[in-house]
């Protein structure tokens, strides 16, 4: 891995530096001897990553004092003793440990004209004085999402890492939330689905992302869905499969029921893997037709279903059963999840975009109950679901479910037994992020700038007023969508 040493070299020295225990000058550590590749990989990477101001003055002054000390070895090869070469590390520490965030920071630098093609980049993460710094691959993802002014990224590195404490692996998402003034619902959402137990639900964590020296704003760094070990742990080169539901086309097979279906991983199956799924949705849907639910667990974690459908009826996603939503095969049996994007979500959606299903998730222009009130209505009655829930059993099961979910579900709004809610302890977390966010650029290169009145996206909701006032939307629509849920889900 490209700079792998000089990486080495500076996280055995960021303990002792502004990150907890300056040294000063008169206090540098023993030095080492450092070889003329590792001094040339050095002077080879004093960049600033980020604006010059961005960083505490007591820091960068020092930066810059020893890096003029050392860079007499371009003139003089081997000049320069190794306690200076120490000095300086001690310094690039110190200083990549100042920036002023109290967040995690990703600094992102590749290609200007990034587009939904992996290109080369490099990229360091820095969380409470640790460095990670990589080469990896990027590129702009999602679909509505890469339009807008501050993009999406998917990021590869070269060998699984971990990240922000979550475990290792190789692919990562950092999601935007431009379409979601509050910033919230992504992470509600992936977290709620890890507390009730969906399993292989995508860990997060909020961090704040530099793209080639300009400050974007905060970010939500993500496990994709995907194949890996310490993800959705498949084999993939055998029986084992992620697969998408999208019957608004790019499928590739329909099951014998019609649930139009994407091969995610693997993308291009064999023809014995294909015959094989084909036979196993084949007895799966005959399970479900059957209504015997014990013939079902045959072929079907029924769990999962009855899970993911309390989960997705509640958060009411815009694109619903129609766009990422996934199932999986392991162990001869079809799971349903994990669960994926929730920015358009509880209410966060388009009153005015003409689609009938946009009509249909606010009941507005004649669909629905007609109550022009999206915390109303079922969503997620399609395809397998619509088979399943034609059972009584099932039924119940899933009504079941959510009376269970209550704790959580009022958690995520109000305080209870479970302690504060989640939204407030999100923001009480994270609000001063949130908050640059939407402040304007003061000179030092801090603050994001974007507009909490601007809609970003035809298919987004409209911005309720300021910040706090788009919270308190969601907090009472999430409130107002249990009610309605408590009456009518299962029945």
């Amino acid at each position: 891995m490209k700079k792998r040493l000089l990486s080495l070299l500076l996280a055995s020295l960021l303990a002792l530096t502004a990150c907890g225990g300056s040294a000063s000058p008169d206090e540098t550590q023993e030095s080492r001897t450092y070889t003329h590749d590792e001094r040339m990989e050095i002077l080879d990477d004093t960049a600033l990553k980020l604006p010059v101001d961005f960083y505490e003055t007591e820091a960068k002054a020092r930066y810059f004092e020893t890096l003029d000390i050392i860079r007499q070895e371009y003139f003089e090869p081997m000049s320069v003793a190794d306690q200076c070469f120490t000095d300086f590390l001690e310094a690039k520490a110190a200083l990549t440990c100042s920036y002023r965030s109290d967040y995690p920071v990703i600094v992102i630098t590749a290609p200007n004209n990034l587009g939904k093609t992996y290109a080369d980049g490099y990229v360091t993460v820095i969380e409470d004085g640790e460095i990670i710094e990589s080469d990896v691959t990027i590129k702009v993802r999602g679909n509505s999402t890469a339009g807008a002014p501050k993009k999406p990224y998917n990021i590869k590195f070269p060998e699984s890492v971990s990240l922000l404490g979550m475990e290792e692996g190789k692919k990562w998402s950092l999601l935007a939330n431009m379409f979601d003034k509050t910033m919230l619902r992504n992470k509600l959402a992936l977290d709620f689905a890890g507390e009730m137990g969906l399993a292989h639900t995508s860990q997060s964590e909020f961090c704040e992302v530099w793209f080639n020296g300009k400050y974007q704003g905060n970010y939500l760094l993500c496990e994709p869905v995907s194949d890996g070990k310490n993800r959705l742990d498949l084999d993939t080169s055998g029986n084992e499969f992620i697969l998408e539901i999208t019957p608004f086309g790019g499928w590739s097979f329909k099951s014998g029921a019609g649930v139009e279906i994407l091969y995610d991983s693997p993308e291009d199956p064999t023809e014995a893997q294909k015959t094989y799924l084909n036979k196993l949705l084949d007895l799966a849907e005959a399970a479900m037709e059957s209504g015997d639910l014990k013939e079902c667990a045959k072929y079907i974690d029924v769990q999962s279903f009855i899970d993911l459908y309390c989960m997705m009826e509640l958060f009411k996603d815009v694109d619903g059963y129609w766009k990422s939503l996934y199932f999986y095969v392991k162990d001869d049996k079809l799971c349903a999840g994990p669960a994926w994007d929730f920015d358009l979500s509880c209410g966060n959606v388009s009153k005015t975009y003409v689609e009938d299903n946009y009509f249909n998730y606010h009941n507005s222009n004649g669909y629905g109950d007609k109550s022009n009130d999206s915390t109303h209505g079922l969503r997620m009655a399609h395809g397998w679901w619509a088979i399943l829930l034609e059972s009584e059993e099932f039924a119940s099961m899933v009504r079941e479910r959510y009376l269970e979910l209550q704790s959580l579900i009022v958690n995520l709004y109000e305080d209870n037994e479970l302690g504060g809610n989640r939204i407030d302890a999100l923001i009480e977390e994270n609000g001063a992020s949130f908050n640059r966010e939407y402040t304007k650029d003061d000179g030092s290169g801090y603050g994001a700038g974007w507009s909490i009145s601007e809609i970003y996206s035809i298919y987004a909701g409209e911005s309720m007023g300021d910040y706090e006032d788009n919270v308190e939307f969601l907090r009472e629509w999430l409130r107002d969508r249990n009610a309605w849920l408590l009456e009518n889900i299962g029945k």
